[in-house]
């Protein structure tokens, strides 16, 4: 059966700048959003350096999800506008988050704490949990796989539910990264925190969801309509 169904790609011109204006506000309500839940978080464990500790899980957890959404979100779109093969559409959702996941997650988050003079430590799941990281980013492959299949206007709708999540999850692990790595008296930063992770979380996830992908689509011969 034939696809009949109209395509719109407005959400992904492959333009950086056009793409970051576009998902800003996105990015700004999910980085808000996980402020909040954050200071819920420690009102209801006070203990700061408890907190810290447990920061770290639900940080693992959060970077894990985040890798399974954005690997699903990037070959949608890579699929949506190329009609790409299965080979090509594995490199790209793999590699692609998997380089601007880490830069969202943990070293741009990183680099803002120490910019702040703060002993902020470098972790990189890819090296101290390959075996736990691996499984999310592969399914999360032939997820997007399998939902670039159906219909292309349910496909546009996927994508953008799948790069929503992304936004909330990245916000949130690298929230929850600066707390676990050297960050727990938190709330003393809480405007340059702001700052950091809007930066952390809108310029890779724009580029691992929807600038990436376009591109390497248009290199592929795909057709982005304006």
């Amino acid at each position: 059966m034939s696809k009949s169904c109209s395509s719109k790609h407005d959400c992904c011109t492959g333009n950086f700048f056009n793409d970051i204006a576009h998902h800003l506000p996105c990015a700004i309500f999910a980085v808000g959003l996980s402020i909040i839940l954050t200071g819920i978080l420690t009102a209801i464990c006070p203990d700061l350096s408890a907190f810290a500790k447990n920061s770290r899980q639900l940080f693992h957890t959060l970077h894990y999800v985040h890798l399974l959404f954005a690997s699903t979100g990037t070959v949608l779109v890579y699929r949506k506008i190329s009609n790409a093969g299965i080979f090509s559409s594995i490199l790209v959702g793999t590699i692609t988050p998997a380089i601007f996941c880490t830069l969202s997650d943990a070293v741009l988050p990183c680099i803002g704490g120490q910019l702040l003079g703060l002993n902020v430590e470098m972790h990189w799941c890819f090296l101290h949990h390959f075996t736990s990281v691996l499984p999310f980013l592969a399914l999360g492959v032939f997820n997007g796989i399998l939902v670039s299949s159906r219909c292309v206007d349910k496909t546009f709708s996927s994508t953008l539910t799948y790069h929503s999540a992304h936004i909330f999850v990245s916000a949130m692990a690298s929230m929850l990264y600066l707390v676990a790595y050297g960050l727990s008296s938190w709330g003393h930063y809480m405007g340059s925190i702001l700052c950091i992770l809007v930066v952390a979380v809108v310029v890779p996830c724009t580029l691992s969801d929807l600038v990436i992908p376009t591109l390497c689509a248009k290199l592929k011969g795909g057709q982005v309509d304006r």
